[in-house]
């Protein structure tokens, strides 16, 4: 809706707030865990991708619906995604390495 209305500004405030939260995660100093139950979408899920570890429930439903209608994610989930399948199986590798 932002982008029918031409809020480029509001946008931009949107998406460097987010990488900036995700960003903070990700380099915190100490681990961060998350545990969800439930359904985990687009957002939700690229939390989860920038978690140490998650502990999620049997029936979980998590996935990038962005995806679905061609937009790519813009909190960092698709480098994310990338790095998760590593030849290593460490789960990262190369430049996605913290």
């Amino acid at each position: 809706i932002a982008a029918k209305w031409h809020a480029w500004f509001f946008i931009r405030w949107l998406l460097g707030r987010g990488q900036s939260t995700l960003k903070a995660m990700k380099y915190a100093p100490f681990p961060v865990v998350g545990a969800p139950a439930g359904m985990a979408l687009g957002g939700g899920c690229e939390i989860l991708l920038h978690c140490d570890a998650v502990q999620a429930h049997s029936e979980t439903y998590a996935g990038l619906v962005e995806t679905a209608v061609g937009i790519v994610p813009s909190w960092g989930a698709a480098r994310r995604c990338c790095c998760a399948g590593s030849p290593t199986g460490t789960g990262q590798a190369g430049p996605c390495r913290r």
